[in-house]
């Protein structure tokens, strides 16, 4: 086992691998800890672009026994078959399983490209797929530009996942996993490796980074990230959408970051202030996370959730937490 464990790390730190696999397969890292049987592959900052060509989401592999998992699967189906070539030139296993953990492009369409695996989901985020993804595909195919030909035809079904799961919790295979939710319509799940203790947020942590309001409510995110730190607790390392891996902690830092961008949005609408004014840094919260574009559209975000508020009759606001 020793022999083979220091024969495929040998493996994984040559170029070689990667580029038998295509010239934009990704690079398989393993896991910090140096846990036997785990790798992640890095997505890159922001948003989807011909660059990137939509990589900006971590995956997490995992291998177990005869099997190897999957917790994401990439942006297309040219992605995913790299992937797997990737994983079975560094494993000597082939993908047996993958896992879609919240209903975002960026993270499932690879699926397409490992037709051999078992496709995993919650029941929810895989009725979110049927009825989000074509849209959603459409508009990354736009964002790709010319990297768009890794998407396929026009006309390309999503694949959407064969084997269901139900409920708020439970097991499955090497895992464990919660279901939480970004906003009422967007379902997320959370999957922890037993052995190890590694769990991974999509969907709700962004490391080192402010965090995306996108599709969702400041309100939604901040308590979604508060029952995730209570699951979080026994974690040892958390790999959430970017970022690099990160310890539980950082998920007090995003807590810290929803309530300071709450505070600031409604201060500065009782002063009058106007909506383009982004305050960087915000107070308490680090200034690596409001020097980007995310904070800039979480603000402009929050802002218009809060005038919407305000124009709700008092009974229909949501609760303030």
């Amino acid at each position: 086992m020793a022999l083979r464990c220091i024969v495929l790390c040998i493996a994984a730190s040559l170029p070689g691998v990667t580029m038998a696999c295509g010239a934009h397969a990704p690079r398989l890292e393993p896991w910090p800890s140096h846990s036997d049987g785990l790798w992640w592959v890095r997505g890159a900052r922001g948003d989807a672009d011909a660059t990137n060509r939509g990589v900006v989401s971590n995956l997490l592999i995992v291998r177990d026994g005869q099997r190897v998992w999957a917790i994401g699967s990439g942006p297309s189906p040219a992605f995913g078959r790299a992937l797997g070539c990737v994983v079975q030139r560094q494993t000597g296993r082939a993908i047996t399983d993958v896992i879609s953990p919240w209903p975002r492009p960026e993270l499932v369409l690879g699926a397409a490209g490992l037709p051999r695996a078992r496709h995993w989901a919650h029941a929810d985020v895989a009725q979110a797929m049927r009825q989000q993804c074509a849209r959603c595909v459409a508009r990354l195919r736009q964002r790709l530009g010319a990297a768009a030909v890794d998407l396929g035809p026009v006309n390309r079904r999503v694949r959407v996942p064969e084997r269901m799961l139900r409920g708020d919790r439970g097991e499955l295979g090497p895992l464990r996993w919660w279901r939480l939710s970004r906003a009422s319509d967007v379902p997320v799940t959370l999957w922890q490796v037993r052995r190890s203790g590694v769990m991974t947020a999509h969907g709700l942590l962004w490391a080192g980074d402010a965090p995306d309001l996108r599709d969702s409510r400041v309100d939604a995110l901040r308590a979604a990230t508060q029952q995730l730190a209570l699951m979080a607790r026994d974690a040892t390392s958390l790999l959430g959408e970017q970022g690099e891996p990160a310890r539980p902690a950082e998920l007090e830092a995003h807590i810290g970051y929803w309530n300071a961008l709450d505070a600031a949005v409604r201060s500065a609408q009782s002063r009058g202030d106007d909506a383009t004014t982004v305050p960087t840094p915000l107070p308490g919260v680090d200034a690596s996370r409001t020097k980007g574009t995310a904070h800039a559209l979480n603000w402009q975000r929050a802002w218009r959730h809060a005038e919407d508020e305000a124009l709700q009759p008092a009974a229909n606001r949501p609760l303030r937490r």
